[in-house]
Formats: C-alpha cells, sequence, structure tokens
C-alpha cells in the first residue's frame, strides 16, 4: 500500500519543503503542488530532486485548486493532505497506512493535531474511535492537515476540494476540509476518526488568528450553511443572528450589519454552486 503526501504550497513557500521531509522510505512518496504568483518563485530547490517526490508547478492561487492539482497526480493508495508548514510526527506513516490495512471498508480517516512544547490542545478531541456523521459539532470539527483517504473512493464519487473555498478564494478564507468532510458525508462514504496525533503545528492556524467577528469569517460562515443546507441557510441566518443579538451587542457589532454579511456569504454560494 502506498502512502502519499500531497503538500500545498505557494510562491517561496517552496523553500519550506524541506523541513517536511523524512528519509526515504518505501512505497512513501510526496506530491508537491507548488503554486507560483510570479516566475521568479518558478523553480526547484535541489533537497526535492529526489527520486520520491513530484513537484507539479502551476501558475494561479487558491489553496482548493492547489490540493486539487495534487489528488489529481494520484491514482491509486493512500493520501495524506499537507501544508508547508507541519511536522510529519516519527512514526505517522506506519499509523496511517496500519489504520487503513486493518479497516478495509474505511473511505476517509481523520487524525490528531498535535501543538508545541506549551500550548494548549489544538482543539476538542474525542476520546475513542469514532464515525464522523456531520462536519462540525460543539466539541470537534476536522482540520484538512488531518485528512487522510483512499483516492480512489474520492476519485470514483467525484469528490475534490470545492474551489469557492480556502485561502486565496475570491471570498471564503477558509472552510474547504468542512465541505470536503460534508461531501463524503453526503456520499456516503466511510469516515472515521482516530485519536493518534500524526502532525505537529502551532496553536494558532491562519484562521483562528481572525477574530470572532470579523467580516471575513461572517461571510464564511453564512457560505458554509449554504454549502451544506442550501437555501436554508438564509433562514439559518436570520435565527443566528436574533440568537447572537446579546453577544453581538457586547462586541459593538451592529446586528444589521451581521446579518447582510452572513447572507451576502450564503447568496454568494448559492449562486456561484460548484459543479459535482
Amino acid at each position: 500500500m502506498k502512502l502519499y503526501i500531497l503538500i500545498s504550497t505557494i510562491d517561496e513557500g517552496i523553500k519550506k519543503i524541506k523541513n517536511i521531509l523524512k528519509e526515504p522510505q518505501k512505497n512513501i512518496i510526496y506530491i508537491v503542488s507548488h503554486q507560483y504568483q510570479d516566475k521568479k518563485y518558478k523553480y526547484i530547490p535541489k533537497e526535492l530532486l529526489r527520486e520520491d517526490i513530484l513537484v507539479s508547478q502551476i501558475k494561479g492561487k487558491g489553496l482548493s485548486k492547489n490540493r486539487n492539482n495534487a489528488i489529481s497526480l494520484v491514482n491509486n493508495g493512500i493520501c495524506l493532505v499537507a501544508d508547508d508548514d507541519i511536522n510529519i510526527l516519527p512514526n505517522s506513516f506506519n499509523i496511517i497506512i496500519d489504520t487503513f490495512k486493518k479497516n478495509e471498508d474505511l473511505d476517509v480517516a481523520c487524525f490528531k493535531i498535535k501543538t508545541e512544547k506549551n500550548q494548549p490542545e489544538y482543539k476538542n478531541y474525542p476520546k475513542n474511535c469514532s464515525l464522523v456523521k456531520k462536519i462540525k459539532d460543539k466539541k470537534y470539527y476536522v482540520s484538512s492537515v488531518e485528512i487522510a483517504f483512499r483516492v480512489n473512493s474520492i476519485k470514483k464519487n467525484k469528490i475534490f476540494f470545492n474551489e469557492n473555498f480556502g485561502i486565496g478564494s475570491n471570498i471564503m478564507i477558509g472552510g474547504e476540509e468542512k465541505v470536503f468532510i460534508n461531501d463524503c458525508i453526503k456520499k456516503n462514504l466511510k469516515i472515521m476518526f482516530f485519536p493518534y496525533y500524526i502532525v505537529q503545528h502551532p496553536f494558532l492556524s491562519n484562521i483562528k488568528k481572525i477574530r470572532k467577528y470579523d467580516n471575513k469569517k461572517i461571510i464564511l460562515n453564512g457560505g458554509l450553511d449554504a454549502e451544506t443546507i442550501g437555501k436554508l441557510s438564509i433562514l439559518k441566518a436570520l435565527l443566528v443572528t436574533i440568537y447572537k443579538i446579546p453577544s453581538l451587542l457586547k462586541n459593538s457589532i451592529n446586528p444589521f450589519k451581521y446579518l447582510a454579511k452572513r447572507l451576502f456569504g450564503a447568496f454568494y454560494i448559492l449562486k456561484n454552486k460548484q459543479k459535482k
């Protein structure tokens, strides 16, 4: 069973890939999808000139587009989603491969992110193995770099990262992993959480650094609702706004402006639904 590490990076991020790499191992292949916005970034560092590394360079931006390019280069085996700022933990490759070998009907596996020393847990993870039946609940949500999947299951069901979402997209600053998992759920794929650390990442991710009521995050929440529940997202935007009025006023946020931003996100996605 081959394991493909799908690493997305952009521009000068190609320089950081060397920090992720491990010593060459049998059946472990790195797929580096490198987006560049200027030709001065279109080069391959000598550290990446290895037989177990494939570098694909494409012009443009958009994290989801980058991830989809990496997926397109794999035809079988297991894929692990990765970014250029993670550290793959020792024995992670064995953990991932063994998980899929022991669970032959498993399509998607979700693992854990370990934070750096003296930092809090990345999120409130379940304590035991469990089925993932929805994209978010009060205690747990899925992050991109926790996801591994059988590429045949994904391609057979025409699942990909929605390019309306993610860093570098036109409007939505994140959420691509939530839409991806939701699409897997809609296709009745078997998705399970396993309480094993596989990668290390600082506690503060790009999305966590953004304020709770930042306009971009409000728009994103409206867009995620539209992608997952369709036109009901319009009603949800109204109900959520009413529920949050005390919190909005406490944070000096105009409820009408909050509702307008949430509806903007919902209408944008409803209008620009990406074809499957």
